[in-house]
């Protein structure tokens, strides 16, 4: 009987056995699978793992140079990376730009990012009329900033390492 009403006011309180994913943790678990694990690796990055192997790096783009502002002001992204440094995913978290722009910034801006090679640089990435500046602000933040934990030298080991295989 006391378990019972134990459970019963976890539910009433909201709760549930699985815990909710914050969304860089559903984020995490879109692009790289559910069992994957995020590590931190320094200040705003970390690598992910998934069965004892790196399988790419997520990061925020206001903690990795250089930070890009919009058109009124730094907008946050989580950006994925696999380990052949290609982008697996990008989610806006935060901003500082107008509503009615920002709403014209739509999933498949985000798509045209998947599977990019980040050596491939923005040519053929396209910013979004009525909200320019934010979405060029955004194609070179996660570019840009891609290339800097790219070349982060616990990251560039493991690309190498891919290279010699």
């Amino acid at each position: 009987m006391r378990y019972l009403s134990f459970c019963l006011a976890l539910l009433m309180m909201g709760c549930t056995s699985a815990p909710k994913l914050s969304p860089e943790g559903e984020a995490v678990a879109k692009w790289f699978g559910s069992k994957a694990r995020a590590e931190p690796l320094s200040r705003g990055v970390s690598q992910v793992w998934r069965d004892d192997k790196v399988v790419g790096w997520v990061f925020l783009s206001d903690h990795v140079d250089p930070v890009v502002e919009g058109k009124r002001g730094e907008i946050r992204l989580f950006v994925g990376l696999s380990r052949y440094g290609r982008v697996v995913g990008v989610k806006p978290l935060s901003w500082d730009e107008d509503a009615k722009f920002f709403q014209k910034i739509g999933p498949k801006f985000y798509a045209q990012f998947e599977e990019r090679g980040v050596n491939d640089g923005t040519r053929g990435l396209d910013s979004v009329t009525g909200a320019t500046k934010s979405s060029s602000a955004m194609i070179r933040d996660v570019m840009e900033s891609a290339a800097t934990v790219l070349a982060m030298p616990q990251v560039a080991e493991v690309l190498r390492g891919d290279q010699g295989q």
